[in-house]
């Protein structure tokens, strides 16, 4: 469901509506939730054409439809410990959204030879994603627009999309999230200050964009350099957040786990391995 069309649903509203239908677990959401992103889709037909050309090489049909279990291991045997573990979590993505195609045992067989693979990637140094002084950044930033995308991701932890798309409560102090993972967040607390400065960027309405990603990206990546940091990625102000807030949850006596799991929380995150990433760099 790609588009911009009278019915186009996002992928929040899409998992809202399987959870009120009682469907649980990532997996069987993952499942039943339609591609909403091109650049997502992009990726997954990359991936299954890919397979196509494995089946076909290695004598084992033409029609992916009919594409076994052997061959699917086959293909992922040939990424193993060639390609990062993010990769191969990608293609594994899009060989189960594949098998989402294919029925419910196609599915189901599918999804157990592709987590046979799971953490089969090569290991790779975790780069640093943080800023070594985001608030420098943020100050160098010329747009005003974007610098408030930015400000609002240091100072909440917020996905750039959360912060660039805006939804705004009336109350003064907050507003309603649509997080990643599927989650609605109606009282997002952002304090009166970054309110009052969203409201003047509205134009009256109670739902707008600051900025496009693009232009964001553009502001941010000039932004980073004039102020001498060696990279500048959207997620950045998200690390700084995050990792901070982890070391004053340390410093007032939480436990590592303890702390984690309030970090988890605060950026929507369900799994707390994905946290590490944060805090460890």
């Amino acid at each position: 469901d790609i588009g911009r069309s009278a019915d186009h649903k996002t992928k929040t509203e899409y998992r809202q509506e399987l959870m009120a239908q009682d469907v649980k677990g990532a997996h069987g959401l993952s499942q039943r939730t339609p591609v909403t992103n091109s650049a997502t889709w992009d990726k997954i037909k990359g991936n299954i054409i890919e397979l196509g050309k494995y089946q076909r090489a290695t004598g084992a049909g033409n029609r992916l439809s009919e594409v076994t279990d052997g061959t699917i291991r086959g293909f992922l045997a040939s990424k193993q410990g060639v390609v990062s573990e993010s990769t191969l979590n990608g293609i594994r993505y899009s060989l189960n959204k594949m098998g989402a195609c294919l029925g419910e045992e196609r599915s189901a067989s599918i999804f157990k030879v592709t987590q046979e693979f799971k953490g089969c990637g090569m290991e790779k140094p975790q780069e640093k994603i943080r800023f070594d002084n985001p608030q420098a950044v943020i100050d160098k930033i010329s747009d005003p627009r974007c610098q408030e995308i930015a400000q609002l991701q240091l100072d909440t932890g917020l996905r750039v999309n959360d912060a660039r798309y805006i939804r705004l409560n009336g109350d003064g102090h907050s507003i309603e999230v649509h997080s990643k993972a599927g989650r609605v967040v109606k009282e997002f607390e952002v304090g009166a200050q970054h309110y009052q400065r969203l409201e003047e960027f509205s134009g009256g309405k109670m739902q707008f964009s600051l900025s496009t990603i693009n232009h964001y990206r553009y502001e941010l990546k000039k932004a980073a350099k004039a102020v001498g940091e060696k990279m500048s990625r959207t997620h950045s102000f998200r690390h700084n957040f995050a990792n901070k807030l982890y070391h004053e949850l340390r410093s007032e006596g939480y436990g590592h786990n303890e702390a984690r799991a309030i970090v988890s929380e605060t950026l929507f995150h369900e799994r707390l391995d994905i946290v590490d990433r944060y805090i460890d760099n």
